[in-house]
Formats: C-alpha cells, sequence, structure tokens
C-alpha cells in the first residue's frame, strides 16, 4: 500500500490525536493483516503505569461519553487482608477517590445510554459480602440491586451484561463451590428471576455475552463443567454448543458474525481462545503463537470497517501477558511484565489492563480516507459543499435518541471546533460549520475531520478547506 501526505492515521475509538503515517513509522512496529490494500495496524509497545498498584484489578470501566473517567474495581486479598474497592479517576487515571471499600469487585458495568448508572458485581470472598450493587450518579451513591438473587456465603454473582437495545435488561450468572444459575432483571435490577433450568450448573455461570444485533441471543460460559451454552430466547431455554471448555469471557465482533470464547487449563479441559462463525455449531481453536497453557482471562476486540484488531488478557502460572493478532489466528505478545493480568478493557483508542494497578497502551491504527467503525444505528454524510470557502453544511442521522458529540479535528490531530455536544431525537439533522476555530479565528486551508461520535460508535469522514 502506497502512503503519501494525504494518508491519514486515524486512532480507533475516537481519534484525539491523528498522525502523519510517513512519521509514526518510527514510532510503532507496523504489523500488515491479511489484506494489505485495505488496512495495517500500529501497535505502540510502551505501557503507562496509571496507579493503583497495590491493588489486584479486576474490572475496568471507561465512560463512553466522558473518556477521562475510568472506573476500576479489586478483589480483596486473604493472605495480607487486603480488602478490594470501587476507584475513580476523572483526569484519566492520573488521580483515583475511593467510591467504596471493603467488597471483593468481580465487574463493573455502565449503562449504554446513561453513563451514570453503573452495575458492579461483588464477588465471593470469606473477607467481605457478595451482590450486585448500583449507582445512578456516577458512583456518589450505591444501592443493593440483587433481589431474587441467590447471594450466600457459598454462592454469590459473577458476570453481568446489559441487553444494548432494552439496558433495563440485564443477566447475571452466580457461582460458588455448590453451583450457581442464571438471572434476569428487566426493570434495571430492581428485580431478578432465575431462567431456564433451575437446577444449579455444577461450578455456576462464568461468562455472559448478550448479541449485539440480535439480542434474544445469549452466551454464557461455565468453568469445570465445560459448556459454552446458548438461548435463542432471551434465557429462557438453554442449549450446548458442543465446545468442551472451561470458559470465563466471551465476546462478539462488532457485526456479530464470530463469537469468541476464552477458557483456562485444566487437566479436564484445553485451554486457549475459541471462535466460532456458524452461530456455535462448529468452533475452531486459533492459538498460533499462544502457549498451550494459558489462561484467557478477557478478549477485546477492536473493530473498524476494514476489519478487526484482537487483544486478549492471558496468564499462566503466577505470569500474565496481554496479545494481539489482527487476523485472530497468530497472535503476538504485546504485554505487561508485572505478574498476572486479571483484565483489560477497549476505550477510544486506548487497552487498559488490571494487573498490580491499571495501566494504559495507545493503540493507533491506520485507514486510508474515510473511515468508518462498522456504527449500525448512525450516519454520517458528505459536508456540503466538499471542498468549501466560507463554510459548509454536515447533515448526520440517529436511529434512536442518543448523546451526541460531533467535532472538527485538524490533519494532525488537533481539535479545532465542537458542533455539537447534547441529547438529540432520531432522525436527520444538520449543523453548519463557518470554518473557524473555538476561538473565532478562521481556519487555514487543508484537510480537515468531522468526527461524530454516538456512545460507543464512531463515524469518520475527511474535507478540504479552500481559502
Amino acid at each position: 500500500m502506497q502512503l503519501n501526505k494525504l494518508t491519514l492515521v486515524i486512532l480507533i475509538f475516537f481519534p484525539s490525536i491523528i498522525l502523519n503515517a510517513q512519521d509514526s513509522v518510527r514510532l510503532y512496529h507496523i504489523f500488515y493483516g491479511e489484506n494489505d490494500q485495505d488496512q495495517f495496524g500500529i501497535v505502540a509497545q510502551d505501557w503507562k503505569y496509571l496507579g493503583l498498584g497495590t491493588k489486584v484489578i479486576n474490572s475496568i470501566a471507561v465512560d463512553w461519553y466522558n473518556h477521562n473517567i475510568l472506573y476500576a474495581g479489586s478483589g480483596s486479598n486473604f493472605s495480607s487482608g487486603d480488602l478490594g474497592g470501587i476507584f475513580k479517576s476523572i483526569d484519566g487515571g492520573f488521580n483515583w477517590d475511593t467510591l467504596i471499600s471493603g467488597v471483593t469487585v468481580h465487574t463493573i458495568v455502565l449503562h449504554p445510554l446513561n453513563s451514570d448508572i453503573i452495575y458492579a458485581t461483588l464477588g465471593l470472598n470469606v473477607l467481605t459480602a457478595a451482590g450486585v450493587i448500583k449507582t445512578t450518579d456516577g458512583g456518589r451513591n450505591w444501592k443493593k440491586a440483587d433481589n431474587g438473587i441467590k447471594v450466600t456465603w457459598e454462592e454469590g454473582p459473577g458476570p453481568l451484561v446489559i441487553n444494548p437495545k432494552h439496558p433495563d435488561t440485564l443477566y447475571c450468572g452466580t457461582g460458588g463451590p455448590f453451583g450457581g444459575k442464571f438471572y434476569k432483571s428487566t426493570n434495571g435490577g430492581l428485580n431478578w428471576y432465575s431462567l431456564g433450568d433451575t437446577t444449579a450448573l455444577e461450578d455456576g455461570v462464568t461468562a455472559l455475552a448478550v448479541h449485539p444485533d440480535s439480542t434474544n441471543v445469549v452466551y454464557a460460559g461455565t468453568a469445570f463443567s465445560g459448556n459454552v451454552l446458548k438461548s435463542s430466547n432471551e434465557g429462557i431455554d438453554w442449549q450446548s454448543t458442543g465446545l468442551q471448555a472451561g470458559i470465563i469471557t466471551i465476546e462478539f465482533d462488532r457485526k456479530g458474525v464470530t463469537t469468541y470464547a476464552g477458557g483456562y487449563w485444566t487437566n479436564r479441559w484445553p485451554a486457549g481462545i475459541f471462535r466460532t462463525t456458524d452461530g456455535g455449531v462448529s468452533w475452531e481453536n486459533p492459538k498460533m503463537g499462544l502457549p498451550d497453557s494459558l489462561n484467557i482471562q478477557k478478549i477485546q476486540i477492536l473493530s473498524y470497517s476494514e476489519g478487526n484488531i484482537f487483544f486478549i488478557a492471558a496468564n499462566w502460572g503466577d505470569s500474565g501477558s496481554v496479545y494481539q493478532s489482527l487476523n485472530g489466528y497468530e497472535w503476538e505478545k504485546i504485554g505487561i511484565k508485572n505478574g498476572q493480568v486479571s483484565t483489560i478493557t477497549l476505550s477510544e483508542r486506548k487497552l487498559y489492563a488490571g494487573c498490580g494497578g491499571v495501566y494504559v497502551l495507545d493503540i493507533p491504527t491506520s485507514i486510508s480516507d474515510d473511515a468508518s467503525f462498522l456504527p449500525s444505528n448512525i450516519k454520517l454524510y458528505e459536508n456540503f459543499p466538499n471542498p468549501f470557502n466560507s463554510g459548509t453544511h454536515l447533515t448526520y442521522e440517529i436511529a434512536t435518541n442518543s448523546k451526541v458529540l460531533l467535532e472538527i479535528f485538524d490533519i494532525h490531530g488537533r481539535k479545532i471546533k465542537t458542533l455539537v455536544r447534547k441529547d438529540q431525537s432520531p432522525g436527520k439533522h444538520t449543523i453548519y460549520w463557518n470554518g473557524q476555530d473555538e476561538k473565532g479565528n478562521l481556519v487555514s486551508s487543508g484537510v480537515y475531520i468531522n468526527v461524530l461520535r454516538i456512545e460507543r460508535q464512531i463515524v469518520v469522514k475527511k474535507m478540504i478547506h479552500l481559502k
């Protein structure tokens, strides 16, 4: 692929920096995908420590509306007596406040339409109580949200997921030494009821995932019993997919075509990453470059118009690392050298990892000309006129009531102007940009990027200003 000065390096998930590809080669190692004509990824190897180094971080969540707001949940250490907690940063991880202490956090999940609504599952530990808690004000106040879930010192909640199209619908799995069950709430966690066969699973539910488009489809993983289960009717009935593996993480690509599951090694089941493209009828184990004994803790998939970049957090013994792949088959270590990696989370153009503290890695990728990050319910039209002189109209379309952010960047990644930052109703919207920056200065001639972000989806278009 021939690069020139107009080739843009669009940084995944909200490009706050856009690099010229000729300069970026000196900073990053370049990996080519299956089709060199379509895409190439550039992955930096420099992890940055963000704090909480004394904590074992089990879950990290990033506010999709304001990426400077981070949440981290830690576990409790029986040997040292150190209790876990939920922590919040409002400056990208430079400083952290303790929201709750004396808990053992398993999962933190943000509401897909209102980032002030957050759920956390508190796992089993002899030092702390289990349960589900919820906040509606960004973590200032929390209340229990597990009415109907069996919570004892021997059984407690683990994975929790939200139906992205109907966010008052939640799924939660419990587990413990005597098994666990599936639970569902249709009123935002106010009440829960058990799903399907109420016979306790051998070791409970260790992974859950809702299909991003066909939200009636739910996958669940079990660990010791080694089954990946699937429901096609929102959890009423469950069938085994036939994959025999101890599964603790399940993820879909953004198109919802391929399902990925990660497992851990035992003398009963193989470890590694598994994938299916036919709804669980058949599975394959694409693990070139991965040790056989890896325990896959978490899968994250960065999707854009030309393909995917895959990341996994994996452990073996007392060590751990992060691996990445451009095709889902061949893997390369990009990892942290600081003990076991408990979790990873993608947001904007950053990959966060929970280890002995919180770490972050910048992840740029290159896409020629216009880029679309697989949005399913938003559309950004080409501005008119383009090229333009005195001003231009930008039109976009959204399918649901959404928080909308529309911004203009120059080719070097500097933000020029915020045009829209508010809640908007469904339909087409048009806004006029007069070619001025935030200070009212007329911008110079050149290429500019308009970036439309609706919650977790993003569309990018190029435009040209001529004087």
